[in-house]
Order: structure tokens, then sequence, then C-alpha cells
């Protein structure tokens, strides 16, 4: 775990803010994966995850809570929507994941987070470069898809 992010998700004042911040990713956190055309890349196409809590922009406070106790991130307006947004591989790993395995979700969004944890980890340890790993991971990432659609 890294050092700058001891507390995760926990304030001083308030050791229920952790289970606070899992309960809320229930209902308005999303785990998605998104790609992006890439030459270089093996598979062609560059693989993006992105950790989203979602509020209405007169709860803007509460993201800036977490972005300040997390020290990473970044608050999207849009409209009347605010968005904190997590996207590097490496904060995802060493915040969110750890948060996760700490202060697990109970319901159905469990399922997808323990995919997404799934490709996290393999993009963290680069097992998604090999051809036969990056068909896995196509499969995870299609499951994925499906069952937050279907």
């Amino acid at each position: 775990m890294n050092k700058n992010n001891k507390n995760m998700l926990c304030t001083k004042h308030n050791t229920g803010f952790p289970w606070f911040v899992t309960g809320l990713v229930e209902d308005y956190g999303c785990f998605s994966i998104s790609f992006e055309k890439s030459k270089s890349a093996l598979s062609g196409f560059r693989i993006k995850p992105v950790f989203t809590i979602t509020q209405h922009r007169d709860n803007k406070n509460i993201l800036e809570e977490i972005q300040g106790n997390l020290g990473k991130g970044r608050i999207v307006e849009h409209l009347e929507i605010c968005s904190y947004e997590l996207r590097s591989v490496v904060d995802i790993k060493n915040i969110l994941i750890d948060h996760f395995n700490k202060y697990p979700l109970k319901g159905i969004k469990k399922v997808n987070y323990k995919i997404f944890e799934k490709i996290i980890m393999n993009l963290f340890d680069k097992k998604h470069l090999s051809k036969y790993k990056s068909s896995l991971y196509n499969k995870l990432i299609i499951y994925l898809v499906w069952s937050i659609h279907y």
C-alpha cells in the first residue's frame, strides 16, 4: 500500500467514513473500462480503466471530501452532475482495491468490482501484453459490459 494513502478513505474524526464511501459506491459508483485505438498496442487498442462516483452538484462537498482524503483523482462537473474520477491504474490499485479489500461491497456491484479488480491487477502486472492474456482479458471485459447492461 502506498504510504501517502495510509488512511485511505478515513478521516481522523470519522472512522465510519470508509463504510460510508463503500455504501455510496454501491448506489452511485461505477467501475468502467474504455478503449482507445492504438497501433502500438498488441490488441489494437489501449485499455483505460475509470472509477467514478456521481452525485448531484448539491452534494459536490461529499466528492470533495473523498478527493481530499485520497489526495488523488479529480472532480468533473457537467450541468447538474458532479463526478469524482480515479483513472490511474496505480492509484486504483493502491487506493481503491486496498479500500474494498478492507471495506468490501456487499451487493450486486461486488460482482462487477471483482471483474474490474482482476482487470486492474492484470494491467498493473502487464499480463494483458501477451496475445493469449489479451484474449482472456477481452472476455472479462465483455462479461463486465454484459453484466452491467443486462
